[in-house]
Order: C-alpha cells, then sequence, then structure tokens
C-alpha cells in the first residue's frame, strides 16, 4: 500500500508541473523593438521629446518616462512627460527614455543634445564700420540676449578663424561684435593680391554654438549685402598717360591716370567720418626712373596733393603735383580709387618709371602698394 501511495503522488506532481508548463507556453510573449528618443524642438530652457519604438504582445500598461542630466551630472533627473522645462540656457545634456512593460525595464539609446544660448528665428548682421564693427540682430522675436548664455565668438574665412575683439549686448535682440584688429591675417598667405573676402561669425553661447552667415545694410547701400572683409594694401592696377600738353609758358606735362584702391580721405565716406581707421596718417606716392633712379619725386599727402579739382586744371601749369578722386563704386574700403597725376617732361623724360603708393595708418603700421612699371613716351 505504501508504494502505491508514492507511485500515486508522484503521479499527481507530475500532472501539476505539465500543467504549468503547458499554461506558461500558451501564454502571449511580448516583444519590443527599435526603442530611440528623439529631440524634436528645442529652445533655450524647453525641450520635447518624441519616444518611438515598436512592441508586439503587451498585455499590461506600458508606462513611460524620461531620465536626463547635464552632461558632467552624475545624478538623473526623471520627467513623466515628453516635454522638460527649466532648462538652463547654452547647456549640453543627456537623456534616455525608460518603459516599463510587464514589470520590466528597458532603457533607449542616449542621446544628446544642447539648450539654445538664446532664442532666435534669423540673425543677420548690419555693418557699423567696415572692417571693424557690425551689428547683429535678430530679425524675429527677441533673442533673450541679455539673460544668454556667455557669449564669444569668431571671425571664420574658409577654415580659418580669429577670435573677436569683444561682444557687447545692446539689448535682448541685439549685440555689437568688434573684429579682430589684425583681419589683414587672412590675405597673408595669398599668393596673388585679393581684395576682399567673405566670412562669417561662429558665435558660441555657453556650449550652444550657430554660425551667422547673412549680412544686410539698412541703409540700402548696395556694396554692402553680405559679410565682407577688404584688404588694407594698397594696389595699383593700372597707368596710362590720359593728356599730354603744353602750357601757356612753354613748359609740357603729361597727365597720367593711375587706377587702384588707395584707402580714402578725411570725411570721404560716412564710415569714417568720426574715424581714422582707413584714413592714412602718412601717405607717398613715388615715381621713380627705371634707367636713372636720381629721376624721383616722392608726392606727399598735404605738400603736393590738390585738394580743389578747378585749381587742378587751370593752375597747376608750373609745378609737379597730384589730384585724387574717391568714387564708390565696388570698395567702400578704399573709396580713394583714381589718381591723376600732372609731370613736368623737363622733370621726368620719356622712358620707363615705377610707380608705388604707401601709407602709415594711425596705428603707425605701414601698407606698400605693388611696384607698378609704366612708360612715358
Amino acid at each position: 500500500m505504501k508504494v502505491i501511495g508514492k507511485l500515486l503522488t508522484a503521479v499527481i506532481i507530475l500532472m501539476v508541473l505539465s500543467c504549468n508548463q503547458d499554461d506558461e507556453g500558451s501564454g502571449p510573449v511580448f516583444e519590443l523593438e527599435n526603442l530611440q528618443l528623439k529631440a524634436n524642438s528645442i529652445s533655450a530652457n524647453e525641450v520635447t521629446f518624441q519616444v518611438n519604438y515598436k512592441i508586439i504582445n503587451a498585455s499590461s500598461y506600458i508606462e513611460q518616462k524620461i531620465l536626463y542630466k547635464k552632461s558632467d551630472a552624475l545624478e538623473w533627473k526623471e520627467n513623466r512627460g515628453e516635454t522638460i522645462t527649466g532648462l538652463e540656457p547654452g547647456v549640453k545634456y543627456v537623456a534616455k527614455a525608460i518603459l516599463n512593460v510587464e514589470k520590466l525595464n528597458k532603457e533607449s539609446p542616449e542621446i544628446i543634445f544642447t539648450t539654445y544660448g538664446f532664442n532666435h528665428t534669423g540673425l543677420i548682421g548690419d555693418r557699423i564700420l567696415l572692417n571693424r564693427q557690425f551689428n547683429i540682430i535678430n530679425s524675429g522675436d527677441s533673442s533673450n540676449f541679455i539673460e544668454a548664455a556667455p557669449l564669444k565668438g569668431y571671425l571664420k574665412v574658409d577654415n580659418d578663424s580669429l577670435e573677436l575683439k569683444s561682444i557687447e549686448v545692446m539689448s535682448d535682440y541685439r549685440i555689437i561684435i568688434s573684429l579682430p584688429e589684425n583681419t589683414q591675417y587672412f590675405f597673408e598667405k595669398d599668393e596673388e593680391y585679393i581684395e576682399s573676402k567673405k566670412f562669417s561669425i561662429g558665435l558660441f553661447s555657453g556650449e550652444y554654438y550657430i554660425e551667422i552667415t547673412e549680412s544686410f545694410n539698412y541703409s540700402s547701400d548696395p556694396l554692402v549685402k553680405e559679410f565682407t572683409l577688404y584688404n588694407k594694401y594698397p594696389q595699383i592696377n593700372s597707368v596710362e598717360v590720359n593728356k599730354s600738353y603744353v602750357c601757356e609758358n612753354g613748359q609740357g606735362f603729361n597727365k597720367l591716370k593711375v587706377e587702384g584702391n588707395f584707402w580714402t580721405l578725411v570725411g570721404g565716406f560716412y564710415d569714417n567720418a568720426n574715424d581714422n581707421y582707413n584714413n592714412p596718417r602718412e601717405l607717398s606716392l613715388s615715381i621713380t626712373s627705371v634707367d636713372n633712379p636720381f629721376i624721383q619725386k616722392v608726392f606727399l599727402k598735404e605738400e603736393d596733393m590738390v585738394y580743389d579739382k578747378a585749381n587742378y586744371i587751370s593752375e597747376y601749369c608750373d609745378k609737379d603735383a597730384y589730384y585724387s578722386v574717391e568714387i564708390i563704386s565696388y570698395n567702400p574700403f578704399h573709396t580713394l580709387q583714381n589718381i591723376y597725376l600732372h609731370l613736368s617732361k623737363e622733370d621726368f623724360p620719356p622712358g620707363e618709371y615705377i610707380l608705388k603708393y604707401d601709407v602709415i595708418d594711425y596705428g603707425d603700421e605701414e601698407f606698400k602698394s605693388n611696384e607698378y612699371l609704366f612708360t612715358l613716351e
């Protein structure tokens, strides 16, 4: 009897185990695929996420939450919705989605996002001084520059850059950037003379970065519609004899037209009204004979320049002189683009000559032009 009882007990245990196994195998098994977290919209203080996944045979409620933290923080913060508010501007964050399904937690891969250093819809530049200062203005809503994360910027030309001299916050929607002093740096490696180069502004606000490429001049100046740097070096492009004549006293003269880039003169361009940044403190226009270096003349700014065109035409039959003309045609840094030379045939006989134009600015920096070879006949 005892043997039969033991066998009966064993049979019952096997039947129970078999039933349990059948119950486990017959129930649904959930599958979770492609769990991803995506940042749909970011501002200075807020981010909205989208949680993407594919789930099969989930029989109970799916609990969803998002964990986030600053990139250098150790502890995570928890958010139940897909929008997180109260973030700091210009800060790099890490986030991940957590799904609780069938009492099991599933994590998405971590993503990194950076809040805007300031709110903006479109930033453009407005020139204040060529090669010197620009307004950066929000063309849409307020940028909140006053409450922005610390600002730092760079002047960028192609793959090269220099740190900005300064950034001054003027209002919520406007800052003034001052370019570095040595903008000429971008021209130093050029093998040939280049008049101007386009640039952009790389602007950091905390860890947030944006590159500003659009500029606009509110004075409707047709010359400046984009960020542009101008080469400070003078350049002689051409020399031609405009006229050869004899004055009443019998003295013969040649009148030459010199075209190129020669800085500007006091009051000649509105950018220069209160600043001497592209007005030479000293200039020299020199002409030298190739065959006889003793035949030379150096025209200086005050002594040899004629300011009144009428006098230059009517009263300069007795001396060598020059008259310059400012024209705003294509290069607003070098508005002085035409120089007329009045040369005595006695002082400058036929032959080959070299012409040069040199400038010393108000910081005592010297800028020398090319040496231009021409012929007097």
